[in-house]
């Protein structure tokens, strides 16, 4: 078996993952909030919820190894995203999320996002695809999300 940091750097997405899984409930939520989906259930084809994130070396268990510093909602066609991403990365995620969109609504789903969790430090990126029935279309637009999101990643909390 391999020492925790040599399990690290055979794996550098593990932490990320970890604290992603540990999240993933929270992050999926928060990602449907941020789109204002009842305004525009198709906004999942063309925008993506970012997530800036930095490693917390003090951190003890995974749901606390990242800190959030940032978050927004980017169009992949926007300046940022194809700076942040790159032009053929954000051709694929919009491939991707079409894609996913499709096999949503096959089963029964009304569509799919995606929001990107990116260790702003080691430069990793951990994305999910996340499903949304009709009954998201009855969320609140303009929620606030991107404080409480801080607030619950920041300090660990699990839901």
């Amino acid at each position: 078996m391999l020492p925790e940091s040599a399990s690290h750097e055979a794996d550098p997405f593990k932490p990320l993952r970890a604290f992603c899984d540990r999240h993933k409930p929270t992050i999926s939520q928060f990602g449907l909030v941020a789109l204002d989906l009842a305004l525009d259930p198709t906004r999942g084809l063309r925008d993506i919820v970012l997530i800036k994130v930095k490693s917390n070396p003090s951190a003890t268990k995974p749901q606390n190894s990242f800190t959030m510093v940032d978050a927004a909602v980017l169009p992949l066609d926007c300046r940022e995203s194809l700076e942040y991403f790159g032009a053929e990365e954000c051709e694929e995620y919009r491939s991707r999320l079409l894609n996913f969109r499709n096999l949503c609504i096959e089963n029964g789903n009304l569509g799919g996002i995606m929001v990107i969790v990116s260790d702003i430090e080691k430069n990793l990126m951990f994305n999910y695809s996340v499903s949304f029935r009709e009954e998201t279309l009855n969320l609140v637009p303009g929620q606030p999300w991107v404080e409480p999101l801080m607030n619950i990643l920041n300090n660990g909390i699990v839901l």
